[in-house]
């Protein structure tokens, strides 16, 4: 019989493994779902789950038991021979249901690492000849995560509850990143203003036509577009025998795709990066911070490789005239990053000084104008009508990327064919379906609708109620391509397949 197990680590040392931190004898139901919510998408939605417990002496009321978000939660189940972890995430919110007649319960609320991705606005520093993967760990790295061990971790400012042990160091997230097909020549800096972390890592999984998503151990993953052309064997298959299922036709009919980008190159060293426009005075010893946001010479923003070096003047009156004071000033970068820099800037002259000029040199990324490429299929707009796909890919500088990408979309997608976007199944008359995750490879079956063809998972969705009697798990499917392609090594020649961008 299915069970499960659900855990807070509520003493924060990461092993879910203490009396206090198992849960499983008040939940009354839950819910969680990961992954994508339509095909062709390239992020995943926010993975979110909700845990209803029983709460008749108030162990989940925070003003009576200390509960509080921040704490990591695991879901997992046990079919008697396999324990399987299907979510693990933080706790958000806590809504005690109150009063003490009525139902006295709680609702735990939970949120995966990609809402705390979502959070973090970074400026990147300046990559080039990358890969998708290579920018997303970048952009991890740059972030102010929280540490999902605190339990030995020296916490400024928490006496009482830090502990001896160690400073909190090291990469707080795990990740599993395939390694992308296409090296971009630049990236970050087209975000000029720091970029959402999260839409970020959508942008480049989009450049890549592959998918970023969080798992069930809460890693960030990342599969480039070549992942479901080489999976090749079912992990299951279904006949006749699912719970539920959605099915459409042509309406995920693409027949041209235009793509905007920009091409970028290296400009000077030494080129004029960025010039202060007011006067700024310095009080006596003080220390002040500025962040210089590169600019090119019509005032546009730019990117840069490098700032090579920063020139102050710095006077004893703020017209600009008085005693040189430069030599009293100590300046220090304290962050660089691809379109800003921030500089530090201390006074250690015994009188205010004024900063009548500052400039930033060093080697700009210089714009070209933005190209526009197009594809299309003029059979399938004969047949279906025009049906286009618009994608923004500033990342792209080569016009033969481009086009190989769309071109790989217009294989995909130019003629009709059958899709299953969701599938429901009862794991406990199924119990293997419960094995299955994102990016597994599946084989239908159906015989009303004529259906027959392989999908990978790309979202699940469960819902485990009656004291966990009933468990409804729904995928979220995406057709299986590698019909349409060819492998050299592998496949036959083929008029009707074209080989994979």
């Amino acid at each position: 019989m299915l069970s499960y197990i659900i855990a807070i680590d509520k003493n924060e040392d990461g092993n879910f493994q203490d009396s206090s931190d198992i849960i499983t004898p008040d939940v009354v139901a839950m819910r969680w779902q990961l992954g994508m919510a339509q095909p062709y998408e390239v992020s995943a939605a926010p993975s979110l789950a909700e845990i209803v417990v029983q709460n008749p002496a108030g162990a989940y009321s925070p003003e009576r038991s200390g509960l509080r978000p921040g704490c990591r939660v695991r879901i997992q189940s046990f079919d008697g021979t396999q324990t399987r972890v299907h979510f693990t995430g933080t706790l958000w919110e806590i809504a005690p249901v109150p009063g003490d007649q009525g139902g006295r319960q709680a609702v735990l609320r939970l949120r995966g690492v990609d809402d705390e991705l979502a959070q973090q606005v970074v400026s990147p520093a300046a990559l080039v000849d990358v890969r998708a993967d290579e920018v997303i760990a970048h952009l991890i790295q740059r972030c102010k995560l929280r540490y999902p061990v605190l339990a030995t971790g020296l916490i400024p400012g928490e006496a009482g509850r830090s502990l001896p042990g160690r400073l909190l160091f090291g990469a707080p997230l795990a990740l599993n990143l395939a390694a992308g097909k296409t090296t971009f020549a630049f990236t970050d800096d087209l975000w000029s203003n720091g970029v959402n972390v999260w839409q970020a890592l959508h942008q480049m999984a989009q450049h890549e036509d592959g998918a970023v998503f969080i798992n069930r151990a809460g890693e960030v993953c990342f599969v480039n577009r070549h992942h479901r052309l080489l999976r090749l064997t079912p992990a299951a298959s279904f006949r006749q025998d699912m719970a539920a299922m959605t099915y459409r036709y042509g309406t995920d009919i693409v027949n041209q795709v235009d793509i905007r980008m920009t091409p970028r190159r290296i400009g000077a060293a030494g080129s004029l990066l960025w010039s202060l426009t007011e006067t700024q005075k310095l009080s006596a010893g003080s220390v002040r911070r500025l962040v210089a946001r590169y600019r090119d010479p019509a005032g546009e923003p730019v990117g840069a490789l490098t700032v090579e070096r920063i020139v102050p003047v710095a006077r004893s009156r703020p017209d600009g005239s008085g005693a040189a004071l430069d030599k009293f000033l100590t300046l220090r970068v304290i962050s660089q990053g691809a379109s800003s820099a921030t500089l530090e800037i201390q006074n250690n002259a015994i009188v205010p000084a004024y900063l009548t000029q500052l400039q930033v040199y060093g080697t700009p990324i210089l714009r070209g104008d933005t190209l526009y490429i197009t594809e299309s299929d003029p059979r399938s707009q004969t047949y279906y009508g025009c049906r286009r796909l618009f994608l923004d890919l500033p990342a792209l500088t080569a016009v033969e990327d481009a086009a190989g990408l769309a071109r790989s979309i217009l294989i995909r997608r130019r003629s009709p064919r059958g899709v299953v976007p969701s599938l429901t199944v009862n794991p406990a008359q199924q119990p293997a379906a419960l094995g299955l995750t994102l990016f597994d490879r599946i084989r239908l079956e159906e015989g009303q609708t004529g259906h027959a063809h392989d999908h990978f998972i790309i979202g699940e969705t469960h819902e485990v109620d009656h004291g966990g009697l009933r468990h409804r798990l729904t995928w979220a499917l995406q057709p299986a391509d590698d019909d349409l392609f060819m492998t050299l090594g592998r496949d036959r020649l083929s008029e009707q397949c074209c080989l994979a961008y």
